[in-house]
């Protein structure tokens, strides 16, 4: 599968380089990685000029209760709403259906086969959400980008 729905565990809602480095930081990273990318999507391909998001990528280490920041990627929006479902069906437009569309035709499935991927996506949410988490960046992102370091050592309890 190219494009896999990924639903952070709730404790770690709002917790990512975006959120937490000042902007000017986020946005200098970030034009790195759509440099590194040449603006072209790293799952389906699409390029365009504006609109194409740094996508954080993240590893659970469910035994130990570690989430670490591994990579940093450049996606479309219609990946990026694929990959979190949660948010395609929030806000004053329901974009559930465009979203496991995109999905399907990503990866080459069928809508039943999508919607059961989804079903994965959400047990595994609802498994990573009722533990608490300590926050780490992969060495080689923190040597190259050392204002993610800013992540390293956040824990979040569930509830």
């Amino acid at each position: 599968m190219r494009l896999i729905p990924e639903l952070v565990p709730t404790p770690l809602w709002g917790i990512s380089a975006y959120r937490l480095l000042p902007p000017s930081a986020w946005r200098k990273i970030r034009g790195q990685v759509l440099e590194d990318f040449e603006s072209t999507c790293s799952v389906c391909s699409h390029s365009q000029e504006r609109g194409m998001i740094c996508h954080e990528v993240w590893e659970y280490d469910e035994e130990a209760g570690v989430a670490t920041l591994g990579l940093l990627t450049i996606v479309c929006p219609a990946c990026n709403l694929a990959e979190h479902p949660g948010r395609a069906g929030a806000g004053n437009v329901d974009r559930a259906a465009e979203a496991l569309d995109h999905l399907a035709a990503v990866n080459e499935i069928s809508l039943m086969e999508a919607t059961l991927l989804l079903d994965e996506a959400g047990a595994i949410w609802a498994r990573r959400s009722r533990r608490g988490w300590r926050v780490t960046v992969a060495a080689e992102l923190v040597q190259r980008f050392p204002a993610l370091a800013i992540l390293i050592g956040v824990t979040k309890e569930p509830g």
